[in-house]
């Protein structure tokens, strides 16, 4: 099956160790082609952030940046190229969308002031009319029921009125407005509130296939439970799986068994069905030796109701399908894109239309329509055409072994000219989270700062998730030795022959901020200069201050059961706590944090800078405006990398 590339102008984007293994060119990379790219180009926010179709197949959706950081949604007619915009109210931003159906949506806009999502609910025709049914909280949809499309299942994770619980799942109503006098939410909103468990604290939610609830995850004494709803009976039954072992990747169509991961030591990660009610599982479906299959996206076709497909990380991004015609429409798109991670983001409900991101380091990439009717493959948006023909530096995989024996992975990339005769300075990038990884795929701010002359290393350090459980999973809460990965990480890097050791940095934001300070404190004379954005810097205090409210009372619990009691584990927290081990802070350092007093690493990066810079160690700060949601922080965020780029250049010095 053959089709023809269409590729007219864009549709929507105008609105829109053992060792070291690394795959590297044997010469050096070519000569640069030009000088650094811009900061305003290559922190423009993207123009298509998320893109998803209708369920019958006739329009598209994508939240969509203007030049000044605010986010909308756009509506596309596939058939008549005509677009339909909403926007939220002039201070919010819009977040992330569902279809309910073919006609409406819902979707959050958030404000982080407040760190709260609205929800709001619009139909095409009428998207300027979109209906706030939800203002104050910090929620999550959790399910859209199908018999009941003006209805969302809706997780209040932490409640913006005094008085209310702090965290429960609601049904509500989204065409009610939530605006009333006094900006209270009415009584008509909310249809039912569910009780959770009996048992720990509820810390997911998980609906059917229809939208309906269907499980619910608690954590109590060190271990997760997974709970099964019983509509009839308006109650909860304990599902015997172990969560330890065993991770759900998805519900089945059938609305009764469960498709989950788990590790088989010698075999590697195994995907098969689960029955909660008779406890039985399923012939493995895909197995891969290597890679967590738990957070896969899983594919089911709405005319078969069978499972089609799956994408994974691995490496790259991998997509398999099982069945015809999704088989061959993956062949048709990576043919076109063969040096690409092509993935599947949804289908029509007949199965004939398909939507498709394609994209790789050295390529932001865009979003395909494969119409099986038409026999025909669209290009319907550009993710950041401005990138186009701009020097953008390939990512390299690379492997390096972890001080107690583990094989871990992660990224390098290399600036242009970089040789064993032109070595270059390494800045090690580490990632947040920490349950979050690096992927093959293009990151603006590696880019940055090979553009700059810099080596740019990514290790996917213990608590990453995607691999094995030695590495994913049994060491999830072991920060210092989470920290002693990265330090693997970076000798293995200032191994390579075009690598000048002489000049590493390390930098990070959110926990990739607090290992960099670790890497800091605790590596005297590894790195030149480190680099923070929003860390943490004293998990004692963190934790701490969980306790004292109800909403982060899980995530208090967790991290007291695993990191530590405050006020009885002292020495453990100081053990890796920058702000408590600062002293062996000596090479100069530059600090970002928010101006929101709300946020619990502001107050701790102000006494880490007053610390250092009260020993002799040079501190620069830098202070961020509120946030991700306010469109200030797209020129605070120019800002910020302008700072950076003149400080890693005086400390760093790269050769002309």
């Amino acid at each position: 099956m053959s089709f023809p590339m269409r590729l007219p102008a864009s549709r929507f984007t105008a609105g829109l160790l053992l060792g070291l293994s690394l795959l590297l060119p044997a010469r050096g990379l070519a000569e640069p082609a030009s000088g650094p790219i811009p900061i305003e180009e290559i922190f423009h926010p993207l123009a298509v952030n998320f893109a998803r179709l209708s369920p019958d197949g006739k329009h598209l959706a994508a939240v969509s940046s203007a030049k000044d950081g605010a986010r909308s949604l756009l509506v596309l007619d596939l058939a008549t190229g005509k677009p339909e915009a909403v926007k939220a109210p002039n201070e919010l931003d819009v977040g992330t969308f569902q279809w309910i159906n073919e006609r409406d949506l819902v979707f959050t806009s958030g404000d982080d002031q407040r760190y709260a999502f609205a929800l709001f609910s619009a139909r095409l025709g009428s998207l300027d009319r979109a209906v706030l049914f939800n203002a104050r909280d910090l929620t999550r949809i959790v399910g859209l029921p199908r018999a009941r499309p003006n209805r969302a299942l809706v997780w209040i994770v932490s409640g913006g009125r005094v008085g209310e619980p702090a965290s429960r799942l609601v049904e509500m109503s989204t065409n009610v407005s939530a605006y009333t006098k006094g900006n209270k939410l009415p009584r008509s909103a909310i249809v039912k509130t569910f009780d959770p468990p009996k048992s720990g604290l509820p810390v997911g939610w998980i609906s059917l296939e229809n939208g309906e609830l269907g499980y619910c995850y608690t954590y109590e004494n060190r271990k997760q439970t997974l709970h099964r709803y019983d509509a009839a009976a308006d109650s909860w039954a304990v599902v015997d799986l172990d969560c330890d072992r065993y991770q759900v990747a998805d519900v089945d169509p059938d609305l009764h068994s469960l498709w989950v991961s788990h590790y088989e030591p010698g075999q590697g990660f195994q995907l098969q069905r689960y029955d909660p009610v008779a406890k039985t599982f399923g012939e493995p479906v895909w197995q891969d030796p290597a890679y967590d299959l738990a957070h896969a996206s899983l594919y089911f076709s709405k005319k078969t109701r069978q499972l089609v497909g799956l994408t994974y990380g691995q490496r790259r991004r991998f997509t398999k399908c099982f069945q015809e015609p999704f088989a061959s429409a993956q062949k048709i798109v990576q043919q076109k894109h063969p040096e690409a991670n092509v993935t599947l983001l949804n289908f029509s409900d007949d199965d004939a239309k398909l939507l498709y991101q394609v994209g790789s380091p050295q390529d932001a990439g865009r979003t395909l329509l494969l119409d099986l009717e038409k026999k025909s493959l669209e290009v319907l948006s550009e993710v950041a055409p401005w990138l186009q023909g701009k020097p953008l530096q390939p990512m390299y995989p690379m492997s390096y072994k972890t001080a107690d024996g583990l094989k871990e992975e992660g990224y390098l990339t290399l600036p242009a000219g970089a040789s064993a005769t032109h070595k270059v300075p390494l800045v090690v990038l580490v990632h947040g989270g920490p349950w979050s990884r690096d992927e093959w795929a293009l990151d603006t701010e590696v880019q940055f700062l090979a553009s700059r002359g810099y080596a740019v290393l990514q290790p996917n350090y213990r608590g990453s998730p995607g691999y094995a459980p030695a590495i994913s999973f049994n060491d999830r809460f072991a920060f210092k030795k989470m920290h002693e990965d990265v330090t693997a990480a970076t000798r293995a890097g200032i191994a390579l022959e075009m690598i000048d050791p002489s000049r590493v940095a390390i930098m990070g934001s959110g926990f990739g901020g607090f290992l960099a300070m670790c890497g800091a404190a605790l590596e005297p004379g590894l790195y030149s200069t480190a680099v923070s954005i929003g860390g943490t810097f004293d998990w004692e205090q963190f934790v701490r201050e969980l306790g004292y409210y109800p909403e982060t009372r899980a995530n208090y619990e967790q991290l007291r059961d695993f990191l530590g009691q405050p006020g009885h584990d002292g020495d453990s927290f100081a053990d890796y706590s920058p702000l408590k081990r600062s002293a062996g802070i000596k090479a100069p350092v530059f600090l970002a944090y928010s101006e929101n007093p709300n946020v619990l690493s502001t107050d701790q990066s102000k006494d880490l800078a007053a610390a250092l810079r009260k020993q002799g160690t040079v501190c620069e700060t830098f202070t961020l405006t509120s946030g991700h949601y306010d469109p200030r922080a797209l020129a605070s965020s120019h800002e910020l990398y302008r700072k950076i780029d003149g400080f890693l250049a005086a400390h760093l010095r790269p050769a002309k």
